[in-house]
Parts: C-alpha cells; sequence; structure tokens
C-alpha cells in the first residue's frame, strides 16, 4: 500500500532508508523507537557519540574570567563590568554616613538594570553549563 501510495504521488522509494514493512522496533538518529513497549531508547554508538563530544568540550574549554569592579566613597560609588562602566552616582541620604564595607556592598548589589540584566544572563548560564562561581576580593592600594 505505502509502495503504491508513494509512486502514485510520483515519489521514488529509497530501499535503503526506510524501512518498508511493518516492525514495531527501529533505529532514527541514535534512538531506537520500541512502539510495543512505548519506548525511546538511546542507542549505545549515539551515547559514545555524545561522550566523545563532551570529553572533546571539556579538553578545549578554558577558564573565562569576568571582572566586575566597584569602588565606593563616603559620597559616591561607581561599577564597571569588564572595562564598561555600568553605574556611578551618590549616595543618598539613607546610605550617608553609613560604614564603607556597607557601601561597598550596596555598589555590587544595587539594583541596576543594566547590572541585573547581565547578572540575570549570567546566572542562567552558569546553570545551564552546571559552572560554579567564585568571587575574590582583590585589594586595593592605600592612597594618602
Amino acid at each position: 500500500m505505502v509502495t503504491k501510495t508513494l509512486h502514485c504521488l510520483g515519489i521514488e522509494q529509497n530501499k535503503k532508508k526506510g524501512v518498508w514493512e511493518p516492525t514495531q522496533l527501529v533505529e532514527h538518529l541514535g534512538l531506537e523507537v520500541n512502539t510495543k513497549d512505548r519506548q525511546f531508547n538511546v542507542t549505545p554508538q549515539r551515547i559514545g557519540m555524545i561522550r566523545a563530544g563532551a570529553r572533546h568540550l571539556l579538553s578545549t574549554a578554558r577558564p573565562t574570567t569576568v571582572r566586575l569592579h566597584t569602588d565606593s566613597f563616603l559620597f559616591a560609588w561607581g561599577r564597571r563590568l569588564q572595562s564598561e562602566e555600568i553605574g556611578a552616582g551618590f549616595w543618598n541620604g539613607d546610605d550617608l554616613g553609613c560604614h564603607i564595607t556597607h557601601l561597598e556592598l550596596e555598589a555590587i548589589t544595587s539594583r541596576e538594570p543594566a547590572l541585573m540584566w547581565r547578572m540575570r544572563r549570567l546566572r542562567i548560564l552558569l546553570d545551564l553549563h552546571n559552572i560554579e562561581l567564585t568571587t575574590r576580593h582583590i585589594r586595593g592600594e592605600a592612597k594618602d
């Protein structure tokens, strides 16, 4: 029936590419499709290809450093991501007089849309690729 229908439509049957007899088990694109048991299973060959690809990716991956630099003073703050300035301003009345450590944390966690958008993207990428993020405080030079 299938052969006759294809012929009537002017489609040439490729005997090597199709399964032309009824079957309950067929392999397609690295998956074993079992209609009897209602299962899709990844073939051992496909698993091997995925593992080889993962090994290659892991062996060629290089650590990437993204630098968020903040600087706080008793009256103002600034923030750069890599070399791009993404925020700066003066402290408002509530923050004036706070300890410098509090002001440094405020400069990092401020709800500025540009920074929050980048941080959300970074978080998604980290989760997607199962990457752990570490932070490090780099002491500034003492200024006279």
